[in-house]
C-alpha cells in the first residue's frame, strides 16, 4: 500500500506497527492568545529529533524514525594495527621466537581502518523515548 498521507504526515509511517497515523508529535506553533484562551494557531512545525508517539501501538521515538522509507543499518568497522619488527637472528625459527618474546631492536607501527566486508550487523530500530 502506498502512503495515504498527503499533508502534514506525508511520508510518515510507524516503524513498529506500520500505521500511517495519527501520531502525537511534540511540535511548535504560533498562537494568538487572549485572556479567555486561544482557538487558532499558525506556523505548526517540528524538528526531526522531536518526540513522536504512535496512537495505534504507543511507540515513542524521534520523528525521523517515522519516515516511511528510512532504514538505518549498523556496519561493523574494525581498526587493524600492524607492527613491523626488525630482529637479528641466525635462522627464521630464532627470529620468530625473538619476535614473539618481544626481543626486537626496531619497531614501526602502521594503522589502517578497514570495514569488514560491509556486512550488516543489525538493523537499527527506534529506541523508545519518554515524551
Amino acid at each position: 500500500m502506498t502512503n495515504p498521507n498527503e499533508n502534514c504526515l506525508e511520508g510518515m509511517r510507524c516503524p513498529k506497527c506500520q500505521s500511517y497515523g495519527p501520531f502525537t508529535i511534540h511540535g511548535d506553533a504560533l498562537f494568538e492568545v487572549h485572556d479567555d484562551g486561544s482557538d487558532e494557531f499558525e506556523e505548526l512545525s517540528w524538528e526531526d529529533n522531536a518526540v513522536c508517539k504512535c496512537k495505534s501501538c504507543g511507540l515513542a521515538a524521534k520523528v525521523s524514525a517515522f519516515e516511511a522509507n528510512r532504514y538505518e543499518f549498523e556496519v561493523e568497522v574494525a581498526i587493524v594495527t600492524r607492527q613491523r619488527y626488525v630482529v637479528h637472528a641466525d635462522s627464521i625459527e630464532e627470529a620468530e621466537e625473538k619476535a614473539m618474546s618481544g626481543e626486537t631492536e626496531e619497531e614501526e607501527t602502521l594503522e589502517e581502518v578497514r570495514v569488514s566486508n560491509r556486512e550488516i550487523v543489525s538493523v537499527v530500530t527506534p529506541e523508545e523515548e519518554s515524551p
